[in-house]
């Protein structure tokens, strides 16, 4: 008796995890869907559904096409047309002072209107390059101004451009005339130095009376003589004055640009003086 009923006492079995008789009835519930068709024809009742998530993920993983930013194309378009705004206020502005307050005819003096295209230079040395050349007439020695500025002279050509040497290149030299208003108080060499801010004007001879430490203000011209660079181009504005340490008997007088050709992007050749326009 104790025997058969220590067979019929069986250890207690342990209840399986909810989470697995889920899953299970999952299992055999989804099996029998598709044996059925069932799953097939509920997937075509919820794709239509699912179809506007999928283009809004599509889409954020796609890469932007151009022109599908409407407003970053816009901000582009404006900053390209408020430059090209500038550009022109610039080159009207220039058209208008062209003729400058000290006699020199400039407008009809232009020979070609050249775009700098380069800006070569080494320490003391500054030069720029323009796309125009003898194929419009361009040689060597011509000036070459911003307004009514002297800012170069033309010192090599090519067929299609030309090199023109700075006014405030280290070997630049040009004949000038000080003037305070409509006097002339005294005559010189402008100088460059090799900074794009400054000029010097030397060998003023100093004479009984001219004190140009005491009188403010004064404007340098180019002078003439003889050379292709016209006179009364605008050289620059006096900054100081001193009597030279170097050279007896002659003043030092610093300058400062009125136009430089690195704050340009276009200049004009001009011709000769004397030399007629074509046609004329």
């Amino acid at each position: 008796m104790l025997f058969f009923s220590s067979l019929l006492t069986f250890p207690a079995m342990p209840t399986p995890p909810r989470h697995l008789l889920v899953a299970a009835l999952l299992l055999v519930v989804g099996s029998a869907l598709i044996a059925s068709g069932a799953a097939r024809w509920g997937w075509r009742l919820l794709a239509p559904l699912a179809l506007p998530a999928q283009r809004v993920l599509a889409e954020a993983g796609a890469p932007p096409a151009p022109g599908d930013n409407g407003s970053r194309d816009l901000a582009e378009q404006v900053a390209r047309l408020g430059a090209e705004n500038a550009q022109l206020r610039n080159r009207l502005t220039e058209r208008d002072e062209v003729d400058g307050p000290w006699g020199a005819a400039v407008r009809d003096a232009v020979l070609a209107r050249g775009r700098i295209i380069a800006r070569p230079s080494r320490q003391g040395r500054r030069f720029c390059v323009l796309d125009v050349g003898e194929a419009q007439g361009v040689s060597i020695g011509l000036a070459v101004v911003s307004g009514f500025s002297l800012v170069g002279v033309v010192a090599g050509i090519s067929e299609s451009t030309c090199l023109v040497r700075q006014v405030t290149d280290s070997q630049n030299r040009c004949p000038a005339a000080l003037y305070y208003g409509k006097e002339l108080a005294a005559e010189g060499v402008v100088a460059g130095n090799g900074r794009r801010d400054a000029l010097d004007l030397l060998f003023v001879e100093d004479r009984p009376g001219l004190d140009l430490a005491l009188v403010p203000g004064g404007h340098v011209v180019t002078g003439a003589v003889g050379t292709l660079v016209p006179p009364n181009l605008v050289l620059g504005r006096v900054l100081s004055a001193e009597r030279s340490a170097i050279t007896a008997g002659h003043w030092h007088v610093r300058l400062a640009p009125l136009r430089i050709a690195e704050a340009v992007d276009s200049v004009h050749v001009l011709r000769a003086p004397g030399e007629a326009r074509p046609g004329l």
